[in-house]
């Protein structure tokens, strides 16, 4: 299992550095309608719904993540809609704590399969503006972002395996623990001290760069947390067996969900 998941973590890593930082605009949007496209069967699926029905949301979900990018949507607007975002992620702390347990799904629930579709491509629409569309976008802005939910999720990780006493969600993730959150806080604000010793952020965007990074990142808890109450309600270990050692697409990109959006909408009300 330990193999498998080094092998695919590997690949991964290879295949998305190489779509950030060599691939053209057209193929940088390809890939993220694909992924978009998997991650919608998958929450499609984790909602009730049975194959065929998947299926056609993922085709819709993933045709529309072209559209979306290949109309290159202004900043204005992405920034809008990354805030609607950032609203449904605080409302869903609160959700997570008031009610953590989701009864059993038994039917198609279609409020989430729309929900799911809408936060996927609300992030599609905020990666492809890190990359091409907002202030001095790049690869390196766009990487820096991500990076903080890679780091987040490693740094909470060791730190609640030496640390963890106290559990953060038990009804939800029993292997969480308040400790981990403030180890992986902690990890993602060192990545952001590094990149300010080592690497040059453009003038007027170190300020948006270190608020984004401050909420974004312990966010991505969030995105992690309802995903696994999602689970939970559908009897499901994972949300598929697409990616050898990881689980499904969602299962590796569920803090992306909420964080991307997070500091896509403080970078851009910011910077």
């Amino acid at each position: 299992m330990l193999k498998q998941r080094v092998i695919t973590a590997a690949v991964l890593l290879v295949v998305f550095v190489a779509v950030f930082f060599a691939a053209n605009e057209r193929v940088f949007q390809l890939v993220m309608a694909i992924v978009a496209a998997a991650a919608a069967y998958e929450w499609a699926n984790l909602s009730g719904c049975k194959t065929r029905t998947s299926q056609v949301v993922s085709v819709i979900v993933g045709f529309l993540a072209l559209l979306i990018n290949g109309f290159m949507l202004g900043t204005g607007f992405v920034g809008f809609i990354a805030g609607m975002a950032l609203l449904f992620w605080v409302y869903a702390l609160h959700k997570l704590r008031t009610a953590p347990v989701r009864l059993s799904i038994r039917a198609e629930d279609w409020p989430g399969v729309l929900l799911g579709a809408a936060l996927i491509l609300v992030t599609v629409a905020c990666l492809q503006t890190l990359r091409f569309n907002a202030p001095h976008a790049s690869a390196w802005l766009l990487l820096y972002c991500l990076s903080l939910v890679w780091v987040m999720d490693t740094g909470a990780y060791f730190a609640g395996k030496r640390f963890g006493r106290i559990k953060l969600a038990p009804k939800i993730s029993p292997g969480k623990t308040r400790e981990g959150v403030i180890g992986g806080v902690a990890a993602a604000s060192s990545l952001f001290l590094l990149t300010v010793l080592f690497g040059r952020w453009p003038e007027g965007t170190l300020f948006a760069v270190f608020f984004g990074t401050l909420v974004a990142a312990p966010f991505s808890v969030v995105g992690d947390l309802f995903e696994s109450r999602m689970k939970r309600a559908a009897g499901a270990k994972d949300s598929s067996d697409l990616l050898p050692g990881h689980g499904g697409v969602l299962d590796r990109i569920d803090g992306v969900l909420a964080s991307v959006p997070m500091f896509t909408a403080i970078y851009l009300w910011l910077a």
